[in-house]
């Protein structure tokens, strides 16, 4: 009886492979996801592309592998210690499933399949090295088979034992309003400003909603009609409890979240106040290409950048924008607030666009009681 044996060839190629894919260095085989990858199917909107007559929508999706085990318990102790949590079973759960998503494994070069309604099934993928893929796809049909405001949901083809993974689409014609609106101090109380605080909002308190923004946002859409953009600067790893959170509160639309996956506290905390007006930016550009006949309102705060990013789109794509409008948080980090809410910093951001196009506000009555004006205004432009 024979014995096979590796020749030392054999077992360099194969050892200097592993080592190549430890450093990046070699491009990883493009496999489907398997029982133990758990795959996150993130909502899109569809817009109508006039160049191949189909309507067309992005669709993003994340890649984990589920072995987060004891790192879990690890970080869920040193955010206990941190925050100095009482010993609390149901608040280290609560931790432990939002901080779940931060320490499984990113996936790359993994491929997955959805079905949508019409039995259609499209391969997504393959995703790249932060476990994200991103591709457009068209859905059958002509410009009238999907009305303005339709939803269709959409499921992975998974192997048995994956957990669930759905999705929904919006379609959105090219006429009409939208809204691009920040999430973290717009809509959702989160502090940015003060870390700890951040830190008790995102992975153990309840979502809250800033006071008075369901009330204008529910007016709004039912004034408008639009098509909704949830911009944020937070890792797609919150996708779950943020989407959760809109989807109890505000009106159906998309979620755009950062691209990139942190591993580490000190990183997910810089990400939310670091880089966000280019990241804003090439977002809404692309929210441009899509609906570039639809009147837009952009609302954000003044925590980050938001008044920055909208200003540079308002000045690049002149006539899209209509209005903007920016909440003025206070009580989070006094020090901060002085050059974040002073007039300079406003006047500085918005040079060269009319004063009537930007308005700062406390209270969201203040915007609501506007809003009438505003559409005359547009309707009469």
């Amino acid at each position: 009886m024979s014995t096979k044996t590796t020749s030392p060839i054999d077992f360099a190629t194969k050892f200097l492979g592993r080592i190549l894919e430890k450093l990046k260095l070699k491009k990883p085989v493009i496999t489907p996801v398997s029982a133990t990858d758990e795959v996150w199917l993130m909502d899109s909107t569809a817009f109508f592309n006039s160049a191949t007559n189909t309507w067309s929508s992005e669709i993003m999706a994340a890649y984990f592998h589920r072995d987060g085990g004891q790192e879990i318990a690890d970080m869920v102790a040193e955010i206990a210690g941190l925050l100095k949590m009482a010993d609390n079973d149901a608040a280290k759960q609560t931790v432990a499933n939002r901080i779940e998503p931060f320490i499984n494994a990113i996936q790359a070069a993994k491929t997955v399949q959805a079905e949508e309604k019409a039995k259609k099934v499209v391969t997504l993928g393959p995703s790249q090295d932060r476990g994200i893929s991103l591709n457009e796809v068209a859905f059958p049909g002509g410009r009238d088979v999907y009305p303005d405001g339709v939803a269709v949901k959409s499921m992975g083809l998974l192997p048995s034992g994956s957990l669930a993974a759905q999705m929904t689409t919006h379609f959105a014609s090219q006429d009409g309003w939208g809204i691009i609106s920040d999430v973290d101090d717009t809509i959702k109380v989160s502090e940015v400003r003060d870390r700890i605080k951040l830190l008790r909002h995102t992975f153990v308190d309840d979502q809250t909603a800033v006071p008075g923004m369901v009330e204008l946002y529910h007016q709004l859409n039912d004034l408008l009609n639009p098509v909704w953009f949830y911009l944020s600067a937070s890792p797609y790893n919150l996708y779950p409890v943020i989407r959760k959170f809109l989807l109890d509160h505000f009106p159906l639309g998309q979620l755009v979240l950062r691209d990139m996956s942190w591993m580490e506290l000190e990183s997910f905390i810089v990400s939310l106040t670091v880089g966000t007006e280019g990241y804003k930016i090439d977002r809404m550009d692309r929210m441009h290409r899509w609906f570039p006949n639809r009147k837009m309102i952009c609302i954000g705060d003044s925590t980050q950048k938001d008044p920055e990013a909208y200003a540079a789109v308002y000045k690049k794509y002149p006539g899209w924008i209509k209005k903007i409008y920016i909440r003025v948080v206070k009580g989070v980090n006094e020090r901060e607030e002085k050059d974040l809410n002073s007039k300079a910093r406003f006047e500085k951001a918005f040079k060269g666009i009319p004063k009537d196009a930007w308005v700062t506000f406390e209270d969201p009555r203040e915007v609501s009681q506007q809003l009438g004006v505003l559409i005359e205004e547009v309707g009469q432009a």
